[in-house]
């Protein structure tokens, strides 16, 4: 959803048609299962994610007032870019026991995203609000994105001998 002077509220529909193939991609995995989620696999040196999820998730939308009722009532779940750092710092943590197809998706739609909110501020100014909303918020969104979408393009190193 977005908002237009000319229109007002309106549907961004190019926005809605990708994010509508990373939600079919991901009945996909719900049909093929191919994500293993076991504590054994976990890898610990990707656990810096983890802060950046917990920001994503907790996503205080009033600028600098970080009420922890957003804990329990935020954006997560129905929001994006909200919900994508989330998912993507789990299935980091489990990669390469994951689909990575999926993944791959996922973090090229969260990169896009992220480039075009955070870079928000050189469009809208340098409004708090602006800053807020575009850049710190969507922060965990863009780092996620990016190393997520590394961890999948990655070439494996070949064993010599």
């Amino acid at each position: 959803m977005g908002t237009s002077e000319r229109y007002g509220l309106v549907v961004l529909t190019g926005n809605m048609v990708v994010t509508l193939l990373v939600a079919f991609s991901w009945a996909w995995e719900c049909a093929v299962g191919r994500n293993k989620f076991r504590r054994e696999y976990m890898a610990k040196r990707r656990l810096w994610l983890v802060p950046l999820a917990a920001w994503a998730y907790w996503s205080p939308v009033e600028p600098f007032q970080l009420d922890p009722r957003y804990l329990l009532l935020g954006y997560f779940g129905v929001a994006y870019c909200l919900t994508t750092p989330v998912v993507l710092t789990l299935m980091a943590l489990y990669h390469p026991d994951v689909n990575k197809p999926v993944m791959r998706l996922t973090a090229f739609l969260g990169l896009a995203f992220g480039v075009l909110n955070v870079t928000r501020l050189l469009t809208a100014g340098s409004t708090p609000v602006a800053l807020w909303e575009g850049t710190i918020l969507h922060l965990p969104l863009l780092i996620t994105s990016a190393y997520a979408l590394a961890l999948t393009i990655r070439t494996p190193r070949r064993r010599e001998g």
